[in-house]
């Protein structure tokens, strides 16, 4: 099946199955795997390995430092620790470290938390009273919506291009400009709640694709400020943003009255999200873009993390865009990704076999994914979402994924796969993220 995304492809879920098996059938031994924030346990997972003398041993080192990174990127946290196995906890330290293979994660990580242990608010969304403004700032567009008692009044879709922005008041400008178009289709303004392509610490943004363009520590001074801006500038009213992936899993679980919904947003980057049994939007940062689905040696290179076979290499724009090099499918060099993905789209439309197999690709890939997702998080639905997901190709992408559940993850035959409406698939976000902030707070 691997040859039907790219020849070196090796699925995650698919080596852990055939690993685990391997520790059934010889023996194996229990350790812990724990996700920290300064010194508080945010996740703890048990795994049993591999019985081995030393860190030498290479099939338990790749499947602890992979399980590892995954779950720092779902949870979020400035350290790591092994407990069971001295040489492994040993090896991911190393591997973990300024000067190690992971280095990139260490750095970020360690200047995001620093020891903070906010997770910022536990129960958002569903809020659906009164007067309300929803955005969604993607990389290649700012997205925003009216809804008045639940029902949905206006939507509307403003491309920009925030990485090429120097100043955080450009970034304002936009947003702004967004929230005064949805507000005049309303009567007042209650509340306004946004998605974001971002991580965040609390209420604070402290890195993000969108302002790329300054650095981290701008932003992050920024940010608090430009949010309360905005706020004063409609009346002192509750104003809550969070995650882009958290609002796709809100805007899914919103939609089909159900739990356990994990929300892809296949856009510029990839989006994740999760919505669990209580309802709520999960407390982890779900950076999903960055964990890793394909195991091989070969697999494409991230060029912000360094790291190999990260999700957002196949289930993104940057995904389609890499893909399109690799079928022949040519672009001129300064070509934007949402120019790609709509030429990749138009060719798709028009029957090409070259665009059609890109987005098999992408779809065989995202049925792996989520095979690999399930084992991380119990799964009912997935609601995919992102402009990724538009015409003829969003199908194709969605049939191929079940497909490949069907054909090699039998066991997962009772989760859902669901694309929305068009409509909803590009402004779903937007609609959602406004019913993010109860009314009566001041959104801090």
């Amino acid at each position: 099946m691997s040859e039907s995304i790219e020849p070196s492809f090796i699925p995650a879920a698919a080596w852990n199955r055939e690993y685990r098996e391997r520790v059934a059938d010889s023996g194996g031994e229990s350790i812990a795997i724990e996700v920290r924030r300064g010194d508080t346990v945010v996740h703890r997972r048990e795994e049993m390995v591999l019985r081995a003398a030393s860190d030498k041993h290479a099939e338990n080192g790749r499947y602890v430092e992979r399980i590892a990174k995954f779950l720092l990127w779902k949870e979020g946290g400035d350290n790591l620790r092994i407990e069971g196995a001295d040489p492994l906890h040993n090896f991911v330290m190393r591997t973990f470290s300024p000067t190690g293979p992971r280095g990139f994660d260490h750095a970020f990580f360690s200047d995001i938390y620093s020891g903070s242990t906010d997770l910022g608010p536990s129960s958002l969304g569903g809020h659906r009273d009164g007067c309300r403004i929803g955005f969604d700032l993607g990389a290649s567009d700012r997205k925003c919506a009216a809804v008045k008692d639940g029902e949905v009044i206006h939507t509307e879709e403003v491309p920009w291009d925030p990485s090429r922005f120097r100043d955080p008041k450009e970034h304002y400008a936009g947003i702004l400009d967004s929230l005064t178009r949805a507000a005049a289709h309303l009567p007042r303004v209650d509340a306004i709640g946004g998605s974001v392509a971002g991580v965040f610490a609390g209420d604070n943004l402290m890195m993000s694709s969108l302002f790329r363009g300054i650095s981290p520590g701008l932003l992050r001074a920024s940010w608090p400020k430009m949010t309360r801006e905005l706020r004063e500038h409609f009346g002192g009213i509750p104003f809550q943003a969070v995650n882009d992936g958290s609002v796709s899993a809100l805007a899914g679980a919103d939609a089909l009255g159900g739990r356990q919904v994990l929300g892809l947003a296949l856009g510029s980057s990839l989006a994740g999200g999760y919505v669990g049994d209580d309802g709520r939007i999960s407390q982890g940062i779900n950076e999903l873009a960055f964990v890793p689905i394909d195991y091989s040696t070969g697999a494409p290179v991230d060029e912000w993390s360094g790291d190999r076979g990260c999700a957002v290499q196949y289930l993104s724009q940057q995904g389609t865009a890499r893909m399109m090099d690799s079928v022949g499918l040519t672009a001129a060099p300064e070509a934007l990704l949402r120019e790609r993905l709509l030429r990749l789209q138009e060719l798709m439309e028009a029957g090409d076999e070259k665009s059609a197999r890109v987005f098999s690709m992408v779809g065989n890939a995202l049925g792996h994914a989520i095979a690999h997702f399930s084992d991380f998080y119990p799964l009912r639905h997935v609601v995919l979402l992102g402009r990724v997901m538009t015409g003829s190709g969003g199908t194709s992408i969605l049939n191929s994924a079940q497909n490949i559940l069907a054909s090699d993850y039998p066991s997962l035959k009772s989760v859902k796969l669901h694309v929305p409406d068009e409509r909803e698939r590009r402004h779903g976000q937007a609609v959602a993220a406004a019913s993010l902030p109860a009314l009566g707070g001041n959104g801090e």
